[in-house]
């Protein structure tokens, strides 16, 4: 009888278990007014995004009801967690009611809030906590609270976090009700109600194109989806405006090119001719020059820059910018932005019209549609590069020299910033799937450091901001391959989403030898968090089994180990730098010299010396061959502290260098050489040296500039012999 009791109490509460989540349905899911219920069931995020650096995976090893839950992890600070921020669920002007249930696992209780972020129409941000409370340990507790988004809201995002800025924590069965609305009297007093029609430009477009397939006008009182290139600040200005009320003011730039920007892959198709019109004002005490750019990405992830429009703009006085672009037939990830060329004006953008020949389709996305993830992708590189690219201008190389598996791998050299590395497009990867993204990495060379910090990162566009997300992070020993991976869901609606391979993040422009080394990369894959764990599981199996073929396998090992032993001291013996002047070799400029003629852009904004040393047969002749050695030896230690870290030093022939550097260094180099030449060696020192430099509007073409600069040089050689006739021999 007892054992009855017992079995059937049991079957209970199993059924009771099952039957929560479908009464919890029948509660709350048909219910017309619940704009969002998420029980994480069906193995998404269901609406659920990230706030700021951290990670969202579905868990089923706890649950408040059903199977299944959300994990937030891989945080970095307190407000960092699991948000709801979606315009159509949390609308202005609307009063809600928010449940779910958290969760954790720490000894100690944790403060744990719900807190409303919200942006008006002036682009202040506000935060409301509307739910903070204790949590205590290992036990779910429910969080409960009605909460209203203000009418001045252009943008409301309601986010959980927890005080311990680390720990991880778990939601379950998220229900937001709309309740009501908020009373208008509430409203503030430039919030229109009203049915009042708003002032529009009139701009008439060519007649061949007489259909306005985007427009931004700003009088929505939000940002209208536009972000920033960089990282500019974008706000809402209500006192200047080409009509209406409102324009985007753009201020605390970084750069010429940085300014606000507006992705079109809902707008433009490839292979077709659209006109684009934008105002736009300064008030700056000149003229200042001012240009409207759109650009895009091929398959293989270059990008292309197409200008629309570029003029003097006269302060105090808005003023169209227009022109056409047509689209290639390789065309993704499309954008415009607005740039100007002083770095430090703040400027003002209003009425943006893009227009084509024919109306905008509902499936005009600019892209090819979208395939169903696999639920695996790997890369080996052993047939070509499999589309993955450089990110910057480095070179990458396919080659034989070194593989994690297989025969080839991929090596990355010639980086000159620490985010410079290994990228490739993965927009065809599933919205809120958690995918494990994995690679492994290698680098050698005597004049790196021992072990070094790699980083695999994704970055995607989300509301007109590009993200960047560490996935994962490993320190490598020299010489050793090493996995490099972790778990990562791309939120809904991301777009331009490319995952990459770096060395450790430092600040830019502060960057080492090691911050720049060269590294190797190979076996990178993308695969379904739950498939991996399932492969995880399986590989165990096939652990064991494989040790029935232990000593085949060794002696395979044993023959890999040799032959990338005898790579490594091939690698070892090929050193790039002239061993005289620690300069970089001739063999080095000429591989430099071929990736610049393949790839001519690279030129843009470089600047070039050739230098000569003066009377080296003089100073041989009369002093001896080692002084002539030193005084080459010193022309190449004075060009090395002139150019710096940023630029390039070769030695090319005897007494010949040339000097690349994307910045100027004309100064730099003729102080080193007048106080070098003013220490007396017990012989006569001088340099002839001459410079050029890639003129913004010129073709770009390393042979020219070198032959300008080798010809400055000759005509400052000569002007030196004329005025030193006693060390010239005849």
């Amino acid at each position: 009888m007892k054992n009855r009791i017992i079995r059937g109490s049991l079957s209970f509460i199993i059924a009771l278990t099952f039957l929560i989540p479908f009464l919890s349905a029948i509660c709350y899911g048909d219910s017309e007014n619940v704009v969002l219920q998420a029980d994480f069931e069906n193995g998404s995020l269901e609406g659920m995004a990230t706030m700021g650096n951290t990670s969202l995976v579905i868990d089923q090893h706890i649950a408040y009801s059903g199977s299944s839950c959300l994990k937030v992890t891989k945080r970095s600070a307190n407000w960092n967690g699991a948000s709801i921020s979606n315009s159509s669920i949390l609308q202005k002007g609307k009063k809600y009611k928010i449940t779910a249930y958290v969760y954790h696992e720490q000894a100690s209780q944790e403060d744990m809030k719900c807190t409303l972020k919200n942006t008006d129409s002036m682009g202040t941000d506000t935060y409301d906590n509307i739910i903070a409370t204790t949590v205590p340990p290992s036990t779910w507790t429910e969080f409960s609270s009605e909460f209203s988004v203000p009418h001045d809201s252009s943008a409301a995002t309601l986010y959980f976090e927890v005080t311990h800025a680390t720990m991880d924590f778990y939601i379950d069965f998220v229900t937001l009700e709309l309740i009501g609305d908020v009373e208008v009297s509430q409203a503030p007093e430039n919030v229109t109600t009203g049915s009042e029609p708003k002032t529009q430009l009139e701009y008439t477009p060519p007649a061949s194109m007489p259909h306005r397939i985007f427009f931004s006008d700003f009088e929505t009182g939000t940002n209208e989806s536009w972000g920033s290139v960089d990282i500019a600040t974008l706000t809402l200005d209500y006192d200047h405006h080409s009509s209406g009320e409102a324009s985007l003011q753009a201020s605390n730039r970084n750069a010429n090119w940085d300014g606000p920007k507006q992705f079109l892959d809902d707008y433009l198709k490839a292979s077709k001719t659209y006109h684009c019109a934008v105002y736009v004002y300064h008030e700056s005490a000149t003229p200042e020059t001012m240009s409207a750019t759109i650009n895009w990405k091929n398959s293989n992830g270059t990008t292309t820059y197409n200008s629309v429009a570029s003029a003097q703009i006269n302060p105090g006085k808005w003023t169209l910018l227009e022109g056409e672009v047509t689209t290639a037939d390789d065309f993704n990830f499309p954008s415009l932005y607005i740039e100007a060329s002083n770095a430090d004006l703040v400027f003002y953008i209003d009425n943006v019209s893009i227009f084509s020949d024919e109306p905008l389709q509902n499936s005009n996305t600019g892209l090819n549609e979208k395939t169903p993830q696999n639920d695996e992708y790997t890369y080996g590189f052993e047939s070509d590069l499999e589309d993955w690219n450089s990110r910057s201008d480095i070179r990458i190389v396919r080659t034989d020299e070194y593989a994690h598996s297989g025969e080839y791998s991929v090596y990355i050299t010639d980086r000159d910033v620490y985010w410079s590395g290994l990228t490739r497009i993965i927009d065809f990867v599933d919205r809120e799937i958690s995918n494990t993204y994995s690679a492994y990495v290698m680098y050698n060379g005597d004049e790196y450091e021992s072990s070094h910090v790699f980083n695999l990162n994704v970055q995607y566009d989300f509301e007109g901001v590009t993200n960047y997300q560490e996935v994962g992070i490993e320190t490598v020993e020299k010489g050793k391959w090493k996995k490099i991976s972790g778990e990562f869901t791309i939120p809904k609606g991301a777009k331009n989403v490319s995952m990459y391979v770096q060395t450790e993040k430092v600040d830019e422009g502060t960057e080492t030898l090691d911050d720049l080394m060269s590294f190797y990369v190979d076996d990178i894959s993308i695969v379904r968090t739950s498939v991996a764990k399932k492969k995880k599981t399986t590989m165990i199996c096939i652990i064991v089994a494989a040790s029935l073929f232990v000593i085949s396998v060794i002696t395979i090992l044993l023959r890999k180990i040799i032959l990338n032993a005898i790579k490594t001291n091939r690698a070892l013996m090929s050193a790039a730098l002239d061993a005289m002047t620690q300069t970089l070799n001739r063999n080095t400029y000429e591989q430099k010299l071929d990736i610049l003629h393949e790839d001519p852009s690279i030129c843009r904004g470089m600047y070039i010396a050739v230098c000569d040393v003066n009377f080296l047969k003089f100073v041989n002749d009369n002093y001896g061959h080692e002084m002539g050695d030193e005084a080459i030896t010193r022309c190449g230690a004075l060009l090395l502290r002139a150019v710096g870290k940023k630029g390039l030093v070769y030695r090319t022939g005897g007494d010949e260098f040339v000097c690349m550097s994307p910045v100027s260094f004309e100064e730099q180099i003729r102080h080193e050489i007048e106080l070098e030449a003013s220490k007396y060696n017990g012989y006569p020192f001088s340099v002839a040296v001459g410079f050029s430099h890639h003129e913004p509007g010129d073709v770009p073409d390393i042979d020219e500039m070198i032959e300008k600069a080798d010809k400055a040089m000759y005509e400052n050689k000569q002007l030196i012999k004329s005025q030193n006739a006693e060390f010239v021999v005849r």
